[in-house]
């Protein structure tokens, strides 16, 4: 992976995840707990040569032993340990995240469905463009608005761990830097064919400030978009990879020619 994460990342993708309804593979639940484990660690008390000195324990049988010990804890303390354990631990946790992408989105797939659902019956009442007032005026008005609010936060809070799966993990690969400006990867998490990207496109590129939508950016679209397993959404970046190199030989050809073949 490009990005180097930290457990700070990783809080944050679990606290998203669990937030909006999902479970975390166990695998990773499982690491997150060893780190509980470091930190709870009590290290043995250091060797005091002056005590040991003072206590008549140092004799000429043990000297070169009890030396030893003393000049190797300094070497190797506790802090330093306990660092260089949590970096290789967290430096895991990320692989077996990736690892388990799919485990973990699919846990979100049902909350994100339902929660796509609730938008689209609520903006059937209130639409994107609808204020507060208008939409408690409304049959039915202050429901769908408290509605809206409710499905909004659910999937906010999904598209965060997809975001950070997307960029931070790598689950579908570094982003090249046609893929930048469009979008394709975070995209491609939400659609079921390249036909659905136009949409997924569409609706991760609309602001999703406040001031907007009470639905944020998926008030503008609602329940078009379907979360897709990165196994699968990989599978479609790789499309789109095949179509843009094939798009970039047919422009070259077209302006460049092509060299005839050899005899």
């Amino acid at each position: 992976m490009s990005y180097y994460l930290n457990w700070g990342d990783i809080d944050r993708l679990v606290t998203a995840t669990t937030g909006a309804g999902g479970t975390i593979p166990a695998a990773v639940a499982e690491a997150i707990a060893l780190r509980d484990t470091i930190n709870g660690w009590t290290p043995p008390p250091s060797p005091d040569l002056a005590a040991i000195i003072k206590r008549g324990e140092l004799t000429a049988k043990n000297a070169h032993k009890t030396l030893t010990e003393a000049l190797v804890q300094p070497n190797r303390s506790p802090a330093d340990i306990t660092h260089a354990a949590l970096g290789a631990l967290c430096d895991h946790t990320a692989v077996l995240v990736k690892a388990h992408a799919d485990e973990l989105v699919e846990s979100l797939q049902k909350p994100h469905a339902a929660a796509s659902a609730a938008m689209a019956a609520a903006a059937e009442v209130v639409d994107a463009q609808a204020g507060a007032e208008q939409a408690l005026a409304l049959d039915g008005g202050p429901e769908a608005w408290r509605e809206l609010a409710q499905a909004r936060r659910v999937l906010d809070q999904i598209d965060v761990v997809v975001e950070a799966l997307v960029e931070k993990y790598e689950v579908l690969g570094q982003r090249e830097p046609w893929m930048h400006q469009r979008n394709i990867r975070h995209a491609a998490m939400y659609c079921a064919t390249q036909d659905s990207y136009p949409a997924a496109y569409a609706v991760l590129a609309t602001r999703n400030g406040s001031g907007g939508a009470r639905g944020g950016r998926w008030h503008h679209a609602p329940g078009a978009l379907k979360l897709q397993l990165p196994s699968r959404a990989a599978e479609l970046v790789d499309d789109f990879r095949q179509r843009h190199i094939e798009a970039e030989a047919e422009h070259y050809a077209a302006t460049h020619g092509t060299l005839p073949a050899p005899a």
